[in-house]
């Protein structure tokens, strides 16, 4: 076998058991639940808090949306770690861009978010 198709058979699993498909029950209410969730996070942006307000639209609610619909029995996924999760993360946010803008370098939004994932983890 190649090099490349040596590779690309990692992808089978190596031999382990695949997860087991979920009920098609589960996977519409998983697609309700997160639609809601960020549709009304979308329409409070757009008809309430506008343009030039604050942004609620932020790239991590689908990646929290995944956890909380569809993986709803993992620990990571309980509405407690969720909310915790994010105000820490929201602290730390402005916490260094303080610090940034104290420093003069609030244009650097590379360090601002590489700081704030690494540092809320």
């Amino acid at each position: 076998m190649s090099c490349v198709g040596e590779y690309f058979a990692k992808y089978r699993g190596a031999g382990a058991a695949g997860t087991p498909i979920p009920a098609w029950s589960h996977t519409a209410w998983s697609f309700i639940g997160s639609f809601i969730g960020i549709a009304v996070i979308g329409l409070l942006q757009t008809y309430y808090f506008g343009p030039h307000h604050f942004h609620l639209m932020v790239p991590a609610y689908g990646a929290m949306a995944t956890l909380l619909f569809s993986a709803i029995k993992a620990p990571v996924a309980q509405p407690y770690n969720t909310i915790v999760g994010n105000t820490l993360g929201g602290i730390v946010t402005v916490c260094v861009t303080l610090v940034l803008q104290f420093f003069s370098m609030d244009d650097w939004v590379w360090l601002g978010g590489a700081l704030t994932v690494s540092l809320t983890i």
